[in-house]
């Protein structure tokens, strides 16, 4: 329905409003309370309904209501419109005239219709059709069906010159301002030029960590293009001035070095959202992007942002995206403040709950301390912007590592993706549960989507030689670790990856040779590795997972470690008793660490015995002592 009330209209089916004709920035959550008192205008609406109706199962309180009424009000211009009744709700007050249903995906063909008394017909045509009027208008058929043959063929030998991209890089912003420079905010524009540009599904962007590899790089764009496997890059800098933001951008057809647009834009820092909306806005129109009318608002979603609490928004991803525990830490330090100057600024919230997760992953955080934290986060998240990606998969993360609750997980990836094509972490994270499902042909299938997005991402690299490792195509696996390596060498837990594959091939030699090599990565003293290399050299498999049970607890001793390794660690040395026991505790703190089970051989033999079949269904992972689960491969 489209809605006309004063200066305003509002199209509900395309998400759409407008004033004096021109469309107008508005936030979700605002939008949605707008569209449903004025389609309710005839009652008072009560809070209740208003929270469960828009905020649906989310947990948030009354007082993000209050907020979202207050700026609906100042949007309006007239606080009198929307009238609060003490004790029971809202009520529209303004005039409204309803103008009628509304098309939410308008056809750029619209269908003609001429009545029959119509003066464009001829008027041989406006009575009975004749035999004459039937030969003439078939003949008439067959020469326009013959020219349109014929331009066809001429239009492929002479193609139109078109601008039509369908993948981009955005490269590193350099950093010109002067004195002492902050990367992080050259770095953090282009990051979030590339989060908005992923919004759109018929383009494919490269994620940031692949083209962070490409700062200040020698190489050429068309060199560049050719290792991303793209058609244009975008390039440009960032300089600041005082509460001034210069960027000047131009996009480049890589193969040709043809200049597609170039623009300079000047901004106060306060509006540094809006211009990544009007630069993503320009870079779509510059490639001659159809988009759906659900990306054209997504994409033109902004507000004004408290400067300092974006500066610590980006400081905080800035040590996120770093992912060492320190530079974990540091980011929650960041990114709490950043929200206590704007607590209504989204991506704070999502980023804060990415780094809750990343803690539990790196083990310096239990999963019963971490995740709730991570939903906490992720629901502010979604209660401010129901449309942010990233939130939409941090909660869905959260349902699997929390609860083993697949359907909400699976739910909630799915929809990150649908809002965000281009978000690698959503389709890495959505393969991670679809190995745990035994889903494994959709897992790799989502694991190498997210590489072509970022493919020279370590963890992502890692992360589809994972999927492939629980596919049971282990020297696929092998060899995806193996270009993992290549691109960072200084990862140890992708040689206890290898090692898995080489145990799962009965190739007891090269599993612990790789052990060797993580464990020297990962600092062991000297004369502790002379031990393991002692074992490696015997083959002595036994002997390695006792070994390791000793290494794991001096590590409880600092720091966090899952009871899943433990059970791996017992049922490598036959205490099958004691390991069962581990097991069942494992499935108890919950955590990502839900994924060994698909690529251990220890706790995947572990899994299969009857005892342990009881604490897998109670969890809803029975089909985890399937020995069917997955074909070796």
């Amino acid at each position: 329905m489209i809605y006309r009330f004063g200066r305003f209209e509002l199209n509900a089916a395309r998400y759409e409003l407008t004033r004096d004709r021109q469309p107008i920035s508005v936030e979700p959550r605002v939008f949605e309370v707008l569209a449903y008192l004025i389609a309710h205008r005839d009652r008072v609406v009560a809070k209740d309904e208003l929270l469960d109706e828009l905020w649906k199962s989310l947990e948030v309180s009354e007082s993000a209501l209050t907020r979202t009424i207050k700026k609906a009000r100042a949007l309006l211009g007239d606080p009198t419109w929307i009238k609060a009744v003490y004790g029971r709700g809202y009520k529209f007050e303004g005039a409204v005239e309803e103008l009628g249903e509304a098309d939410p995906e308008p056809s750029q063909l619209e269908s003609v219709h001429l009545e029959p008394n119509s003066r464009s017909l001829p008027a041989t045509m406006t009575g009975r059709w004749n035999p004459r009027s039937i030969v003439l208008l078939a003949i008439a058929l067959v020469a326009a069906l013959w020219l349109m043959i014929w331009w066809q063929d001429r239009a492929g030998e002479h193609p139109a010159t078109s601008n039509r991209v369908r993948s981009i890089a955005v490269l590193p912003l350099l950093d010109l301002s002067e004195g002492d420079r902050e990367d992080y905010f050259a770095l953090g524009l282009t990051e979030a030029l590339i989060t908005r540009l992923a919004n759109i599904g018929e383009l494919r962007v490269i994620s940031r960590t692949s083209v962070m590899n490409y700062r200040a790089s020698p190489r050429s764009l068309p060199q560049i293009a050719r290792e991303l496997n793209v058609e244009a890059v975008l390039e440009g800098s960032v300089m600041r001035v005082g509460q001034q933001v210069r960027v000047n951008v131009q996009l480049i057809r890589a193969a040709t070095d043809e200049h597609l647009w170039a623009q300079e834009y000047e901004r106060d820092l306060g509006d540094i959202l809006l211009l990544q909306t009007e630069i993503a806005h320009a870079v779509a129109n510059a490639v001659e992007l159809r988009l759906t009318a659900g990306e054209s608002s997504r994409l033109s979603l902004a507000q004004q942002v408290n400067i300092e609490a974006y500066k610590r928004y980006l400081l905080g991803r800035f040590h996120m995206n770093r992912r060492t525990v320190a530079d974990l830490e540091e980011a929650i330090v960041h990114l709490t403040e950043a929200i206590r100057l704007d607590p209504e600024y989204a991506p704070a919230h999502a980023t804060l709950a990415d780094t809750y997760i990343l803690l539990s992953t790196y083990y310096a955080l239990a999963p019963a301390k971490a995740f709730p934290k991570a939903r906490e986060s992720a629901e502010s998240a979604l209660a401010l912007d129901p449309f942010l990606s990233e939130a939409h998969a941090s909660l869905a993360m959260v349902s699997l590592a929390l609860r083993w609750d697949f359907v909400s997980a699976e739910a909630g990836y799915r929809r990150a993706i649908e809002l965000a094509p281009g978000n690698a972490s959503a389709h890495q994270w959505y393969g991670e549960l679809l190995s745990v499902l035994g889903r494994h042909d959709e897992a790799v299938a989502e694991g190498q989507r997210a590489w072509e997005l970022d493919p020279l991402s370590p963890i992502i690299n890692a992360a589809l030689g994972q999927r492939l490792n629980a596919a049971g195509r282990w020297q696929e696996a092998l060899e995806q670790f193996a270009a993992t390596i290549e691109l960072d060498p200084g990862l140890p837990w992708i040689h206890r990856e290898m090692a898995l594959a080489y145990s799962h091939l009965g190739q007891k030699q090269q599993c612990l040779g790789e052990r060797v090599v993580e464990m020297k990565m990962r600092g062991i003293e000297s004369q502790r590795i002379a031990e393991l290399e002692e074992i490696a050299a015997s083959e002595d498999m036994t002997g390695f997972w006792q070994w390791e049970l000793d290494r794991l607890h001096r590590s409880a001793q600092a720091t966090y470690v899952p009871e899943m390794l433990y059970a791996e660690g017992l049922n490598g040395i036959g205490d099958r008793e004691r390991a069962l026991i581990a097991l069942a505790e494992g499935i108890e703190q919950r955590g990502e660490h839900i994924l060994l089970l698909t690529t251990s051989p220890e706790l995947e033999e572990l899994t299969r015995d009857p005892a342990a079949r009881p604490y897998l269904v109670d969890s809803g992972l029975a089909h985890m002592a399937d020995p069917s689960r997955r074909a070796p491969g």
